[in-house]
């Protein structure tokens, strides 16, 4: 089995897993990271082509892009071991949607943590 890395990439170069829902969060996370740089817990995402994927952080990665953090913490799984740990009737009705993740903000799947990969 294909085991998780931490990395370190530039958020200007991982891929967000949805659009920002919360502009006033990016900005007072920008806030803080202007203080006290990177704090918290890595994004969590997955390689996809020759791309890292997010799949959780978008307003971190954001905030942190703005700021101009040069490297963010990144737990990178591989393709194959996060489609088995969602499932590919899952992964199949978030990838056709139109938004990525099959309707309305409040209705996406609650995948977005470490403990579901």
């Amino acid at each position: 089995m294909s085991h998780p890395s931490l990395k370190y990439f530039s958020p200007t170069h991982v891929l967000p897993p949805h659009a920002i829902t919360r502009p006033n969060q990016v900005k007072e996370l920008y806030e803080e990271m202007v203080r006290k740089g990177w704090h918290g817990d890595a994004l969590v995402g997955y390689w996809f082509n020759d791309q890292v994927q997010l799949l959780n952080g978008t307003h971190r990665r954001a905030a942190a892009q703005i700021a101009t953090i040069p490297f963010i913490p990144i737990v990178v799984w591989p393709f194959k071991r996060t489609l088995e740990a969602w499932g590919f009737e899952e992964w199949h009705v978030i990838m056709r949607s139109g938004d990525g993740w099959g309707g309305k903000p409040h209705d996406r799947p609650v995948l977005l943590s470490n403990r579901h990969v």
